[in-house]
């Protein structure tokens, strides 16, 4: 129901008007009434009515003035003026300001509801376009962040594509830089979300003079494209947002920011470069914020180093020494934080030494395996949360196989037999690995550990056992022998068979005739 203003100096005239017709009918109400323009605006600021319908001349201030202020100050509210004098000079302003109709007095019940259907229709045609600019709003809203996302993590069809639809959205990446941002709650209770709402209007408050685009990642790490040239330095910038998000004390603000760019296909790499560098922000302890640009080069003795003490690790685990993988994890977790090595490198570590342990428990525990879900790594979480997730794993792998006990001879068992049956097969290390659901690393040095002999050892060896077999009993010629032991090359089985037996395979069933 809409709400109507009645203004008139002549309290008959506000009168009749209110008995003049059924407002109700008309899906109107009258909200008030008021004595002359100025009465009128205060009566207005009040009641937000959608309609007023005024008396021209007034004290104070007249209807054409009242006009003229409602379209500048309520410009959704629709005006009707009424008037005696069918002055030329007054219609003239009343249409410059977008009076709704003009009713001359005395006025009929007819033409004040026409009238009122004119005020209707401004209205509802105002709200259409208010929602049409709100809808088109949205909708480029909505398709740039998409393709801002897509840029970022790497789905742009192509090029042309790219270049096509930032035109069409009014976007120019010629120059930029990816800022990544990133909040750590100071209790349980505060909600993620909205702390990196909170961030986000910050880093944004620090860049008024610069185009920027924020881009969703996670519940605790987001994007800003800030447009900006290459001169232009976002640090202190950035530094000034943590100062303020530091002065809360609500949450820990650290961000990272790429290298300038003037290529929007090389938005993916800029982003990587920010994700270092606030990686690096959150280890280093000392500068919150970063430039990938000041990232230091860890020396490739580093990574040497550190893949040795991943392989105690490793060792420890596949022995099942709890009290090694405790001591060796913590020195591997000690010295990449020593040398601020960023999340990224870590995870990659710390996932490696997480697979072998759902490995293990492939190799021990199929009963642990079938009652729960294994580990997976949680995305998107500091340093301090993936380092507990990677530990916690490792004893619970050991946990599982103290429990079940080693079943090792099983395993390898199951693989001998499986080769023994299948020797004339294409048989491969991946294939055998794939079959006992280990990697055929992992298998390799298991087979090796169990029996004392390389895993391919053991396939020749089948192989050259059932060729003597062959040899010894059948007149099949060297080629059908080689076929028949899974091995297609003669020359290469003529050459491995006397390696092994130290005869030829035509000598070989000489002796073998001669000795029968």
């Amino acid at each position: 129901m809409l709400e109507v203003l009645l203004v008139d100096n002549e309290n008959a005239i506000l009168s009749g008007l209110t008995m003049a017709i059924d407002w109700a009918a008309q899906d109107c109400r009258i909200c008030g009434t008021a004595c002359n323009g100025a009465d009128a605006l205060e009566k207005i600021a009040a009641h937000q009515p959608d309609i007023v319908i005024s008396d021209i001349r007034m004290p104070e201030m007249d209807g054409l003035t009242l006009a003229r202020r409602i379209r500048s100050d309520y410009p959704d509210t629709q005006v009707i003026l009424l008037t005696g004098f069918p002055d030329f000079e007054y219609a003239q302003q009343a249409i410059q300001y977008q009076v709704a109709d003009f009713v001359l007095k005395p006025t009929s019940e007819e033409k004040l509801i026409e009238a009122l259907k004119n005020a209707r229709s401004r209205i509802d045609l105002s709200a259409r376009a208010a929602r049409a600019d709100h809808a088109a709003t949205d909708s480029l809203q909505l398709r740039r962040n998409l393709l801002l996302q897509n840029l970022l993590y790497g789905s742009a069809p192509s090029l042309l594509y790219t270049m096509t639809q930032l035109k069409e959205l009014a976007l120019n990446l010629d120059s930029y830089y990816i800022i990544r941002y990133s909040v750590q709650p100071e209790d349980d209770e505060s909600n993620p979300l909205e702390l990196l709402d909170q961030a986000r209007a910050l880093v944004l408050a620090e860049f008024p003079d610069h185009p920027t685009y924020p881009v969703a990642q996670s519940d605790r790490y987001a994007y800003i494209i800030l447009c900006a040239p290459a001169s232009f330095n976002p640090l202190p910038a950035c530094l000034e947002a943590i100062r303020k998000a530091d002065a809360g004390g609500v949450y820990t603000l650290t961000i990272g920011v790429s290298n300038h760019q003037s290529d929007p296909s090389a938005m993916q790499h800029a982003a990587r470069e920010a994700n270092n560098a606030q990686q690096f922000a959150e280890v280093d302890g000392q500068f919150a914020a970063f430039a990938f640009e000041n990232l230091p080069t860890p020396d490739p003795a580093v990574f040497t180093r550190l893949d040795e003490v991943i392989a105690l690790v490793r060792t420890a685990l596949e022995n099942n020494n709890r009290a090694g993988v405790q001591q060796y994890y913590a020195q591997l977790c000690a010295e990449t934080r020593q040398e601020k090595l960023s999340l990224t490198s870590v995870r990659r570590m710390l996932s490696f030494l997480h697979t072998c342990g759902q490995e293990m428990l492939y190799v021990h525990c199929m009963d642990f395996l079938l009652s729960s879900s294994p580990d997976t790594l949680p995305a998107d979480t500091s340093l301090d949360e993936l380092e507990q997730s990677v530990y916690d794993s490792l004893m619970r792998v050991l946990d599982a196989v103290e429990a079940e006990g080693l079943d090792m001879d099983n395993l390898i068992l199951s693989v001998k037999n499986y080769i023994d049956q299948h020797y004339q097969e294409n048989l491969s290390l991946e294939f055998l690995a794939d079959m006992v659901h280990l990697s055929s690393s992992y298998l390799s040095k298991l087979f090796k550990k169990e029996t004392g002999q390389n895993l391919s050892s053991y396939i020749q060896h089948v192989r050259m056992e059932h060729a003597k077999s062959l040899l010894r009993t059948t007149n099949l010629k060297t080629y059908e022998i080689a076929e028949a032991v899974g091995i297609s090359d003669p020359v290469y089985f003529s050459r491995i068979f006397k390696k092994a037996t130290g005869y030829k395979p035509k000598d070989y069933r000489l002796e073998a005739e001669r000795g029968s």
